[in-house]
């Protein structure tokens, strides 16, 4: 699969002969910025979050939510958002996440048939291991290979 290049910046990119959309940056006066590559599938799926959710051009959906992210990672980084909470395995439609206050490897399964989260230590989906995973990359790797 051919990967998009995405300007960030624009929505409106020219397909090339090669059936990637291609995208340049200008000096300038022109509409400036970095170019980046997108899967086909990740553009299509951003450009309809963008669209039909959050009511707003790509570019904007693009660097707000980049821009979210990495404020996210800076904070963790300085250490200003340190949890007790890590996941250290994502095997089958199961995360596994160390608890650092109970001192415990806690399993929390994803229900593909219920389109949810269970923790099975505290028996339900709305403690803070499901909300840890709620928020994590993994979750998102998980759900993409189920």
């Amino acid at each position: 699969m051919f990967p998009t290049i995405l300007h960030v910046l624009s929505t409106s990119l020219p397909v090339t002969a090669a059936g990637v959309i291609a995208a340049t940056t200008s000096g300038g006066g022109g509409w400036g910025g970095k170019t980046v590559m997108l899967d086909y599938s990740v553009y299509d799926r951003a450009a309809r979050f963008a669209k039909d959710k959050y009511h707003t051009s790509l570019r904007k959906y693009v660097n707000d939510y980049l821009g979210t992210a990495l404020k996210k990672e800076e904070l963790l980084e300085r250490g200003g958002l340190k949890s007790h909470l890590t996941i250290v395995l994502v095997q089958g439609n199961h995360l596994y996440v160390k608890d650092d206050k109970i001192e415990e490897v806690v399993d929390v399964a994803y229900h593909e048939d219920e389109k949810r989260l269970e923790c099975l230590k505290d028996g339900n989906g709305e403690c803070g291991h499901v909300a840890y995973c709620l928020n994590s990359n993994e979750l998102g790797k998980l759900l993409a290979a189920a």
